[in-house]
């Protein structure tokens, strides 16, 4: 299992050059802190609605995007898990944020995401109350995250641990946990050009004798993503999408020339229509191959083809593996080729998006889409269904499809379950997502995907029906 923990700095700005970076180390399971998340968080490819923990301390109603702080977990699609609900931080630690999941399966692990905001010793009203003896301290349980914490047993460069540094040192000793940083500086100091290794990976020593880690590539913010993996962790497969011709990107005059030229080629004298027949299959099939991509995205994604874009990344991963710390010189050359590479960034996704709005969705046929996208921007919330989670029933934890739509089917009786699945009308929506008609009839609807997604439907309008006070 490969779990990664990144301060982003801000996601939704980095979220383009992430999301082409996390396929490479195959990542299971993101974990990230500062996301600063506006109001719809922003989801990844290929991971499920994320378990989310947002800044409650200092946070403003009239601000769209916080400075600083929120918490989340991107669990791979395909992965079952449910979400930590313990409170493991002490009543009075009012600024440390902390999320977890627990990944189910032959060996369970529970991997917890904790960002701890640095107090300043002076004009900071904030009180260091964060206590480590209240996290769990098993073989099963992985902590990842941004603590601010500074020891030479984690941080090569730190020549004298500060005091929370030695408050998590000590406890890791009792428990006889270990880190599993290698002591590579993770963060760089936009003010002195300084690094440091402030994040943080630690877990009980059986654990990790099987672990492995290390720093991933500059990926826009001041710190460095930190990857673990994590051998002899049984996981559920990977879902392998069958590809399928991308029809709307394809060379057709290509595909015509090919086939013109495969078909102009003398037969055999006197060939039945058989073979014929198949050599007519044949050159259509090979000049498919050649001439029709493969897939339901485009890879690479359009804006890693702009050249200005990929010049301007290039030259900012550089710029910080020749930071020096004291060196003037080196981090100002940082700090601009970051600045410009964002600039460049935000030019050209905004370019992408006014080509990708003019050329598709600006046509008639596209109603329904643009439609569709409105009404999940307006209504996206934390607690988007997630396919992967598990569902609690009788204190039996439900992970399959199957199991959740039978425990559905058993349980339903004032709406039945064929009102829900087929006829009601506040799951209209869902149905034509799901089956692509809001009248599905029961062959449609008789898929245990189908019936989970849904019940689950169905239970999250159930809890948000309004209350007379």
């Amino acid at each position: 299992m490969i779990v990664v923990s990144w301060n982003a700095e801000g996601l939704r700005s980095k979220i383009t050059e992430l999301q082409r970076w996390l396929p490479t180390v195959r990542a299971d399971v993101l974990a990230v802190q500062e996301g600063q998340f506006p109001k719809a968080v922003p989801r990844l490819s290929g991971f499920q609605p994320p378990v989310v923990v947002r800044r409650a301390r200092g946070r403003r109603a009239d601000m769209e995007v916080v400075k600083g702080g929120d918490v989340a977990i991107y669990v791979r699609a395909g992965l079952a898990f449910t979400p930590v609900i313990d409170n493991l931080l002490a009543a009075t630690d009012d600024s440390t944020e902390l999320c977890g999941v627990r990944i189910l399966g032959p060996t369970p692990t529970r991997i917890l995401n904790i960002y701890r905001p640095p107090i300043r010793a002076t004009n900071d009203d904030r009180e260091d109350n964060f206590d480590p003896d209240l996290l769990p301290s098993d073989d099963e349980t992985l902590i990842v995250g941004d603590l601010n914490a500074h020891h030479p047993s984690w941080d090569s460069g730190c020549e004298a641990a500060d005091r929370v540094g030695t408050r998590i040192a000590d406890w890791l000793e009792r428990i006889d946990w270990a880190p599993l940083n290698s002591g590579d500086p993770t963060f760089a100091s936009y003010r002195s050009g300084g690094q440091s290794a402030p994040d943080l990976a630690v877990c009980g020593s059986a654990l990790a004798r099987r672990s492995r880690w290390w720093i991933g590539p500059d990926l826009g913010s001041d710190h460095l993503p930190m990857v673990v993996e994590m051998r002899g962790i049984r996981e559920q497969p990977r879902r392998i999408r069958k590809a399928r011709m991308a029809y709307d990107k394809a060379d057709w005059v290509a595909f015509r020339d090919t086939c013109e030229a495969a078909l102009l080629e003398a037969g055999t004298p006197g060939e039945s229509a058989q073979l014929q027949s198949d050599r007519f299959s044949t050159a259509l099939r090979q000049a498919g191959v050649r001439h029709i991509p493969c897939g339901a995205r485009a890879d690479p994604k359009p804006w890693a083809l702009d050249p200005e874009l990929r010049e301007a990344v290039a030259e900012r991963r550089e710029a910080r593996r020749l930071l020096q710390p004291g060196n003037e010189r080196s981090r100002t050359r940082w700090t601009e080729a970051k600045q410009r590479a964002a600039e460049v960034e935000r030019r050209v996704s905004r370019d992408r998006f006014r080509q990708f709005v003019s050329e598709t969705l600006n046509r008639p046929a596209s109603l329904g889409r643009v439609s569709k996208l409105l009404k999940k921007w307006d209504k996206s919330t934390d607690e988007e269904q997630r396919d992967g989670q598990a569902m609690e029933d009788g204190g039996r934890l439900l992970v399959t499809d199957r199991a959740k739509a039978d425990a559905f089917a058993r349980t339903e009786t004032a709406d039945t379950p064929y009102h829900v699945l087929v006829e009601c009308p506040a799951l209209m929506g869902a149905r034509l997502r799901l089956t692509g008609t809001i009248r599905p009839n029961r062959e449609e609807v008789r898929s245990d995907g189908v019936v989970a997604a849904l019940a689950a439907a169905f239970r999250t309008l159930q809890s948000r029906q309004a209350t007379v006070d």
